[in-house]
């Protein structure tokens, strides 16, 4: 099922810009990176969730969209979601501290 979205979102990105390009992704991957960390600090500490990226991807996209409509330059974004990816994977290993994991 994963295959078959990724491939519909594919052609649908080369139809919205117009070309192939492999190298377009990379700009797409900061956020959801941001959203898997964030969702994984969110509601169960050190265990991914599908519940806790959807949550952290609708927070993420909330404050990008944000900081977009106060007149925010766009490259603000990738660095919010750098912050955010940042900020989740310390609180990750915070908390894996103070539970006894390593």
């Amino acid at each position: 099922m994963c295959s078959l979205i990724a491939g519909a979102t594919g052609i649908l990105l080369a139809g919205n810009v117009g070309q192939l390009d492999p190298s377009i992704a990379g700009q797409f991957l900061l956020q959801p990176f941001a959203a898997v960390f964030l969702g994984a600090t969110a509601i169960t500490v050190g265990r991914f969730n599908a519940l806790g990226t959807v949550i952290a991807l609708y927070l993420l996209t909330i404050f990008v969209n944000g900081l977009q409509l106060l007149g925010a330059q766009p490259w603000v974004s990738d660095v919010f979601n750098g912050v955010a990816l940042v900020m989740a994977v310390t609180f990750a290993r915070l908390a894996a501290r103070l539970n006894g994991r390593r």
